[in-house]
């Protein structure tokens, strides 16, 4: 769990004591906002998620969010204030979050569409769509609208199952 990956984190930083320097790891905290205000990028490697409250603590820092591939999760679709890797691809992740470092225009314009995002989630009513997805079993509008490209279905697929714990 939690706990084995803390320790597997200390282990890698403790042979690296410069990047351990501009690491913290900090644990449970109920202020969440004011570590995000001192961050430049906000990384989740998540494999999948239904509406991360983390992601959208992030944004309310307006920090520019670096994620694995969702494509189902609509807070980290282009023009959100996103950049998606592909599933568990660190490098990916961490030349993602070295662009923005060495593109400032580009980190302000994701950082202004994350606050952006912020404000629109914000105002999301999770409990409505719930009761929309409870109302809609049994009828046509029960089925997902399927119409995105083979790469997002693929992953949408991937992680349908295993989420459910069918290994393929």
């Amino acid at each position: 769990g939690e706990a084995r990956q803390v320790a597997a984190v200390r282990e890698y930083l403790s042979a690296r004591p410069k990047l351990a320097a501009a690491v913290s790891l900090e644990g449970y905290c109920s202020d969440v906002i004011a570590y995000a205000k001192k961050a430049d990028v906000f990384l989740t490697t998540t494999k999948f998620d239904g509406f991360s409250l983390s992601i959208l603590e992030a944004k309310a820092a307006a920090l520019p969010v670096v994620s694995y591939a969702m494509p189902y999760l609509e807070s980290i679709r282009p023009g959100t204030g996103a950049l998606t890797v592909p599933q568990g691809d660190i490098e990916a992740a961490a030349e993602a979050i070295v662009g923005l470092f060495g593109d400032s225009d580009g980190w302000e314009k994701l950082s202004r569409q994350a606050r952006v995002s912020y404000e629109h989630f914000s105002n999301y009513d999770q409990w409505a769509q719930y009761e929309s997805l409870f109302a809609s079993l049994g009828s046509d509008r029960a089925r997902p609208d399927m119409t995105c490209d083979c790469e997002s279905m693929r992953v949408i697929l991937e992680t349908l199952l295993e989420h459910v714990g069918i290994s393929f």
